[in-house]
């Protein structure tokens, strides 16, 4: 028994914190894609602040924890947001942050006339 118990410990301790990161993985997803989609219909791309009031806006209706700010890119057709949220410590030798993008393609408006 006292053999067997701290082995029985540490999986169900790895065990959730698997389970922890896995959950934040989904909410990192989810805050990169929503700030992706407002930098994507934003008339600015370039708007880091609308971006990132998105992001942590998700994140804090989740009950997760930024750590640092998101990271916006965008090219020509394209916005990308980086989130990277730390992780509780549960097991010390376990990743402490898990991190997400989301690529979303920009909105490209024509007049009428245009078309």
């Amino acid at each position: 028994m006292v053999l067997a118990l701290p082995v029985v410990l540490m999986c169900l301790l790895c065990g959730v914190h698997f389970a922890v990161l896995s959950h934040l993985g989904h909410v990192a997803s989810v805050a990169a894609d929503a700030g992706a989609r407002v930098g994507a219909h934003a008339v600015n791309p370039r708007d880091f602040i609308v971006v990132a009031t998105e992001v942590e806006r998700v994140v804090q209706d989740l009950n997760a924890t930024l750590e640092g700010a998101p990271q916006l890119s965008e090219n020509k057709t394209s916005v990308a947001v980086t989130v990277t949220l730390s992780v509780p410590s549960i097991v010390p030798f376990l990743p402490q942050r898990v991190s997400r993008t989301a690529t979303v393609p920009l909105e490209n408006f024509r007049n009428e006339d245009d078309r």
